[in-house]
């Protein structure tokens, strides 16, 4: 069983992000096909390339936590975390091929914190006909209509009226039943398995949440 997490706002006054990266180079080439799963283990190295050396620091009145926001945006990454994360990584059955973490340093703290890049499933990969899909818009709305989609193409070029969707259930391959942590294209937040929330409440992990809004998880025969 998986569960979607997302950040605890209360970390900071602003509650959008707590860390300001100071020498990020916004713009750099950047192609998002090369991080979807089946590339990530070969473009590890150009990650590291890209955000290697990267220095920040804590936003006024923010607290520091194991799991952090950040701005400016880098791609295929959402969050700034901890040693603590790491180890629990390391210590789950979370495939290495799908995670990788770059050092940066914040200032004012001798604490290591790491980038965090999970590996993005491609929505080719979803199931629409198995999957519950509606605009974001009618999310209250208890007559809401169900939007279906004939095939990848029709879903990947929809008009600008079905722009804001949202994934009441998604369905995926099996294959990625066993993953620990996955990654979807078009759903923001990580879905972790209930094993590896097990270990972030045993650690005391902060900076997270599980939202009441969860897209259910489910793996396709």
């Amino acid at each position: 069983m998986y569960k979607q997490i997302t950040n605890n706002s209360n970390s900071t006054p602003n509650g959008i992000y707590q860390i300001e990266i100071l020498n990020l180079n916004i713009n750099q080439n950047f192609n998002p096909n090369y991080f979807y799963i089946n590339n990530f283990k070969k473009y590890k190295n150009l990650l590291n390339s890209l955000y290697e050396n990267l220095e920040a620091k804590l936003i006024k009145e923010a607290k520091l936590t194991d799991i952090n926001t950040f701005l400016p945006f880098i791609p295929i990454s959402r969050y700034i975390v901890s040693q603590k994360i790491i180890n629990i990584f390391k210590n789950s059955k979370i495939p290495t091929d799908i995670y990788h973490f770059i050092e940066i340093k914040i200032k004012n703290t001798s604490e290591k914190f790491y980038i965090l890049f999970i590996a993005v499933i491609p929505n080719i990969d979803i199931n629409l006909s198995k999957s519950k899909i509606f605009k974001d818009i009618d999310f209250l709305n208890k007559d809401k209509k169900e939007i279906k989609f004939s095939n990848h193409k029709s879903y990947n070029n929809r008009n600008d009226e079905l722009l804001f969707i949202y994934f009441e259930n998604v369905c995926i391959d099996k294959k990625y039943k066993s993953y620990g942590i996955i990654y979807i294209q078009g759903i923001s937040d990580y879905f972790l398995h209930i094993n590896v929330l097990k270990l972030f409440k045993e650690n005391k992990i902060t900076g997270y949440r599980i939202p009441k809004r969860q897209t259910k998880l489910f793996f396709c025969i």
